[in-house]
């Protein structure tokens, strides 16, 4: 097996097909559509998904043709942005999603004109994120006065006939044609069509490699797809890593951080950084390369919650109601952010039992009140960082004796064993 001559093969053939860069983020699609008399442009993607997008340009013969121009979606929700409806039309705005339907079958974005508009092209503009590649497959339909559609993209039958070509070209050279090269290639395949998820599951759950073989393969498909994308396959699945962050993005996603510690402090005093968190302060002084989010931990005495889930549910409150908000069903934590302020910090719950204490993934029990409380503070990106008492004690406690070697293939294990009894009526897992 050779990931690298195999993403270079695939990506050959992919050349042929740049349309299909518009599912990275800020990806561009420019289409011809030719129509004289157009009075609807209909956006739609497949499946069961999201749909999102930050704006749509159209080269019209009428020059005024915003002023007849209005829109609707599926499902739209735009307040979180922050934009007015018109960012749809707004290419250079300074929005990220001019709107975002919610999890449906089919949704669509529809453009309609009061009156026929010549239309020459239309060119699509991608969201800035990851999550770009909910694109995928999505076609482009004009409708003139008669009501009948005519179809000028179709996103889906451009990955199946990059899918056949590969078949009958690229991929016959990789000799022998094994079962084992047909798999990696279909999950090569799916990273350069923006089909992040179902290639990172595809790969964790083939049963003839060895982890040293899937790191070699999410490192080949980072180097030659992912990281053009300023994305990167780490083991959380394809993200934004930290790497590709200016450090004025990573400053501020800090300050937020300790922000959040400073406020939940009025709930509890046993509140800090935790996890890859702490990592990076002791270790790196920076934020990890390869992570891509920041853990802070949360420790109640029992009279306070006597599960996880009411320690989660003190959480959610007490933030929602200082202006953040706080999502997920995870046994661990909830994810916090401002609305409309960009990427989420994780915030773990524990409880003392007695002067033990533990934070789902991590062993239960296996850290003490003293080596946690009252916390220190460690430097990092111009901020005082907010640490367990004794950090290296921690560390080795969290990530064993190796922890000063950084580690892209490590990986929690988030079976949820051992914490059953004061996990609380939520689910439980990752």
């Amino acid at each position: 097996m050779d990931p690298a001559r195999l993403v270079t093969e695939i990506q050959g053939v992919r050349a042929a097909f740049p349309d299909l860069d518009f599912l990275a983020p800020q990806g561009v699609l420019r289409v011809p559509v030719d129509h004289d008399g157009a009075v609807r442009l209909r956006l739609q993607v497949p499946g069961q998904t999201y749909f999102h997008l930050h704006a749509i340009e159209v080269a019209a013969d009428d020059e005024n043709w915003r002023s007849h121009a209005s829109w609707r979606s599926s499902s739209a929700w735009t307040g979180t942005t922050g934009t007015a409806a018109a960012a749809l039309f707004e290419a250079h705005g300074h929005h990220d999603a001019a709107f975002h339907t919610e999890l449906e079958t089919a949704p669509w974005v529809e453009v309609s004109f009061d009156r026929p508009v010549g239309i020459r092209h239309v060119t699509v503009h991608n969201v800035t994120s990851p999550n770009a590649s909910r694109a995928r497959g999505m076609q482009m339909l004009v409708a003139g006065a008669d009501g009948s559609w005519q179809k000028v993209y179709d996103g889906r039958a451009r990955v199946q006939l990059l899918r056949s070509v590969l078949a009958q070209q690229a991929l016959y050279r990789l000799q022998p044609l094994s079962d084992e090269t047909a798999d990696l290639a279909a999950i090569v395949v799916d990273m350069g069509v923006g089909a992040y998820k179902r290639a990172s599951n595809a790969l964790q759950h083939l049963p003839w490699i060895t982890d040293d073989e899937r790191a070699a393969v999410r490192g080949a498909v980072n180097h030659g797809i992912l990281g053009a994308r300023s994305l990167e396959w780490t083991i959380h699945g394809v993200k934004r890593s930290f790497r590709y962050w200016s450090e004025d993005e990573k400053r501020n996603y800090v300050a937020t951080a300790v922000e959040v510690v400073h406020r939940l402090r009025q709930l509890t005093p046993h509140v800090c950084f935790g996890f890859g968190a702490v990592l990076a302060v002791v270790r790196d002084g920076d934020l990890i390369p390869h992570d891509d989010d920041l853990d802070l931990i949360v420790a109640f005495e029992p009279h306070q919650a006597a599960t996880l889930a009411q320690a989660n549910q003190r959480i959610s409150a007490f933030l929602s109601s200082a202006g953040y908000t706080a999502t997920g069903r995870h046994l661990a934590h909830r994810q916090v952010a401002r609305p409309g302020q960009g990427k989420k910090l994780d915030v773990f719950v524990g409880i003392f039992e007695g002067d033990a204490i533990s934070w789902y993934p991590g062993t239960r029990g296996s850290l003490h009140r003293e080596t946690m409380f009252p916390t220190s503070e460690g430097p990092m990106l111009g901020h005082a960082c907010p640490l367990p008492r004794n950090p290296l004690q921690y560390l080795e406690t969290v990530y064993g004796p190796g922890w000063r070697n950084p580690d892209p293939a490590f990986r929690h294990q988030w079976s949820g064993a051992g914490y059953e009894d004061i996990a609380g009526e939520q689910a439980t897992g990752q």
